[in-house]
């Protein structure tokens, strides 16, 4: 396997070209994911058990602070990269997730009045 040559301007620009096309592929498979429902579901499911809203603070538990940071921090990448490929589609898949919500709460019999 050939050595790395960062000092290579082929080199640099083969890298470059592939990290291109990898960001490319990667944009487009998340846009297409995300242009369903069934897609925006998931994605609000990663976010939501990776503790998006949630507070990461665990008291004294600093191990399980720093995991629960991790978590958070993830699950920010990923809801950041959502808002720069689809925009629009983050708002539905919020919109959504109420919709969601709301529905089960009716299901469940906790319907709230509305204000």
């Amino acid at each position: 396997m050939p050595v790395y040559d960062p000092s290579d301007p082929e080199q640099v620009a083969m890298v470059e070209s592939v990290m291109h096309l990898r960001e490319d592929e990667e944009r487009d498979a998340i846009s297409k994911v995300i242009s369903t429902y069934q897609g925006r579901h998931l994605f609000w499911m990663l976010l939501q058990r990776a503790g998006i809203n949630e507070s990461p603070f665990a008291g004294e538990e600093t191990h399980t602070t720093a995991y629960n940071l991790g978590r958070k921090d993830t699950a920010e990448a990923w809801d950041k990269l959502l808002l720069t490929i689809g925009p629009q589609a983050h708002s539905v898949m919020h919109t959504e997730a109420i919709t969601r919500e709301r529905r089960y709460a009716h299901v469940a019999g906790f319907e709230r009045e509305e204000e």
